[in-house]
């Protein structure tokens, strides 16, 4: 969904550069434009209301001092993104007149998003499979900062059991995809998923394959192919794998890169 807000004209506490332009107030046109999820656009409930973001302009321009429009922009810009968690991605365009002996107008504009979107296998087959889950996405939530997060419906999975498994191995694995919009670098994540596990309780030196109390594997991250010694995304065995797959198409069905 798009919201765009065209032509807001407003009197800005600005600080000048020019001699010319050397006055208290500075006469300023700001226009927005403004992508988010909605899950029902219907329904008035989850639609963003437009007149709340043209106050937020209002009030930072008006209650606020800035060195240039630059930081004008980037201030309205931060603001929206901080009280609507649905707005994925932000524009902020702004006109000053009069600016320049020998031009009309100058204006600058400005991109802004939530973070790029990462989906998120989680996997339980050791100890208290579903609070082991629910853990692991509070935590992802709040140490990785999750704009917009999105939980699937667990569903019970065979253990992956490689040939010669000892048979304590097969017990049957609750799993999930978590879904968000995230601001940090791939590697952060990674390691602070890997933190996550080991606050959960999985051992750094478990056997592979065996029972634990939570898997995170990071699916997919913002559409890019990544092939490093500590990670691959989208993750090797995800396109042969129902239990990655079928969560993650339920939360985020439009992301047919990796859940084709």
């Amino acid at each position: 969904m798009i919201i765009e807000i065209n032509d807001i004209c407003l009197n800005a506490n600005l600080k000048c550069h020019y001699p010319w332009e050397k006055s208290d107030i500075q006469g300023v046109k700001i226009d927005c434009k403004i992508i988010y999820n909605t899950q029902n656009p219907k329904v008035l409930s989850d639609v963003i209301d437009y007149v709340k973001i043209e106050n937020v302009i209002l009030d930072i321009a008006k209650s606020n001092q800035f060195d240039i429009i630059e930081a004008l922009a980037g201030a309205i810009a931060d603001k929206i993104l901080e009280k609507f968690e649905q707005i994925t991605q932000i524009f902020v365009k702004i006109t000053k007149e009069n600016v320049m002996q020998n031009a009309k107008s100058v204006s600058i504009e400005i991109e802004k998003t939530q973070g790029v979107k990462v989906i998120f296998c989680l996997g339980s087959n050791l100890g208290d499979r579903e609070k082991n889950i629910n853990l692991a996405y509070k935590l992802l939530c709040e140490k990785l900062q999750l704009k917009m997060p999105k939980i699937s419906s667990l569903i019970e999975y065979p253990a992956w059991m490689p040939e010669g498994s000892p048979a304590t191995w097969n017990i049957d694995f609750l799993n999930c995809a978590v879904s968000g919009f995230c601001a940090k670098k791939c590697d952060e994540i990674l390691q602070i998923t890997q933190e996550i596990e080991q606050e959960i309780g999985r051992k750094k030196d478990r056997i592979k394959f065996s029972p634990r109390e939570i898997d995170i594997d990071i699916l997919y991250f913002d559409g890019k192919i990544i092939s490093s010694k500590n990670l691959q995304i989208p993750h090797a065995q995800c396109y042969f794998r129902d239990f990655m797959l079928t969560p993650a198409r339920e939360i985020e069905p439009d992301l047919i890169y990796v859940l084709k």
